[in-house]
């Protein structure tokens, strides 16, 4: 297996309130490009994860291509997906649903 090239220098690490910053970002805050991989794990039933996807989806802060880790309530909805959004893997552990999306162009 060949590896590319990678600096970690160049990488990026936000932990923070994801809601917070992606309103931040919208009204003209933190900027930067766009993530490789954003985790979004919001406290569950509160409807926190929509409006996180949208915003990452309306704000393009999501790379083309580029992965969505997110966890929910396994008896909450999924969130609606940008119609470029490939749903990949879901799996269940105890009462913790978890998913892996890949986003694409958007069109």
């Amino acid at each position: 297996v060949k590896a590319d090239h990678h600096d970690v220098a160049d990488d990026v690490l936000v932990a923070v309130d994801a809601r917070d910053w992606l309103d931040r970002s919208e009204a003209g805050g933190e900027a930067g490009p766009p993530f490789d991989i954003v985790f979004l794990d919001p406290p569950y039933q509160r409807n926190l994860l929509q409006p996180c996807i949208d915003a990452l989806y309306r704000q393009a802060r999501l790379r083309s291509p580029g992965w969505l880790y997110f966890e929910c309530n396994r008896d909450e909805a999924l969130p609606d997906l940008p119609p470029d959004w490939q749903l990949q893997r879901q799996k269940t552990a105890g009462q913790i649903r978890y998913c892996l999306v890949r986003g694409q162009e958007q069109g």
